[in-house]
């Protein structure tokens, strides 16, 4: 049940009504955090004196059967999320997120194929349009999940000690993790950025749909490997997949607890205004399914695969249409994160 939301159901004794409201509400006074870590501590002092606004009406989602469980009994306001009957008998409640939560929540799933076999699931969702589609739906939903990559980026060349970069796009839609034994610390850092945040900062947030896009930026400039405003602006800080060993988490909280509304960042839609064609059978040939270069075109990610023999593509794209919640002007800063 969300936010402390009470309802009755019909025929529901008076005296029942009343333990079922003090059942349903026990999380809403919960303590933060259990943890007893400098973080923790900061959380804690900060919930106390009103500047954090907590976790409640969160939730925590495993897809993986529990192979790679968060033990999110060290939040209390936290829920786990349990799966529908129907989610169960489909066997949904397994593998890759499949649904937009109507609830702000992190979610996890190490399962993946090898790379020659389908790869890791964020390979999965960007084969297709409707990936990306579902993705952008999730992150503009206040839904974000956390997936490892396998054998889709290590050095390499087709299988040869590893087979390079696999991703067909970068996204902020999910968080990617390559080392595996630290896939859980995103997952801590990334409750515990949210739980720091203030509270009217926090349900701006999550009014907006926001909140996947706000602790991405958070986390992106938290990284160990920023040490500046203008590392932010590098690959450095916008990887396709990320090191575990570079989470700062003491920094996130700090950078979390202090935007007030006036420093929530905007967010970025992206919007192709042109672009150069490729004519199926004649610039590519390939199934008849696929009519262009087109993979990804949503307004999180603008993504395409050059399937032609041409040397050369042009596109032109707009952030225009990028809102800012304090209606401030805005500033565009356009930079080349891979490549030449």
């Amino acid at each position: 049940m969300q936010h402390g939301t009470i309802w009755q159901s019909p025929g529901v004794r008076p005296g029942l009504y009343a333990a079922l409201c003090l059942f349903l509400q026990t999380g809403i006074f919960a303590q933060v955090t259990t943890r007893t870590d400098e973080v923790g501590k900061l959380i804690l002092k900060w919930h106390g004196e009103g500047t954090a606004a907590g976790l409640n009406g969160f939730q925590y989602e495993n897809r993986d059967g529990g192979h790679s469980l968060y033990d999110i009994k060290v939040w209390p306001q936290v829920q786990l999320y349990q799966p529908t009957a129907v989610e169960k008998e489909r066997k949904a409640e397994i593998g890759p997120a499949n649904q937009v939560r109507p609830f702000p929540v992190l979610g996890n799933c190490s399962m993946s194929a090898a790379a020659d076999k389908g790869g890791s699931l964020p390979r999965l969702y960007m084969g297709n349009r409707q990936g990306f589609e579902f993705l952008n739906a999730q992150y503009l939903g206040n839904n974000l999940y956390f997936y490892p990559e396998h054998q889709d980026y290590d050095p390499g060349w087709n299988g040869r000690n590893g087979w390079g970069d696999l991703f067909p796009a970068n996204t902020p839609f999910v968080v990617i993790s390559q080392a595996r034994p630290l896939r859980i610390s995103f997952l801590k850092a990334f409750f515990s950025a949210a739980a720091a945040l203030p509270p009217e900062t926090q349900q701006v947030l999550l009014r907006n749909r926001i909140l996947a896009p706000t602790l991405q930026a958070v986390f992106r400039r938290s990284n160990r490997v920023v040490k500046s405003e203008a590392d932010y602006f590098t690959g450095a800080a916008h990887p396709p997949v990320f090191d575990g060993n570079q989470i700062d988490e003491a920094k996130m909280v700090a950078e979390a607890h202090d935007m007030l509304p006036p420093l929530i960042p905007p967010v970025a839609i992206l919007e192709v205004l042109e672009e150069t064609g490729a004519t199926p059978n004649k610039d590519f040939f390939e199934l008849d399914t696929v009519t262009d270069e087109k993979l990804g075109n949503v307004p999180g990610v603008i993504a395409r695969v050059f399937r032609g023999a041409a040397q050369e593509r042009q596109i032109v794209v707009t952030a225009r249409k990028s809102p800012d919640l304090m209606s401030r002007p805005l500033t565009y800063k356009w930079v080349l994160l891979q490549g030449d």
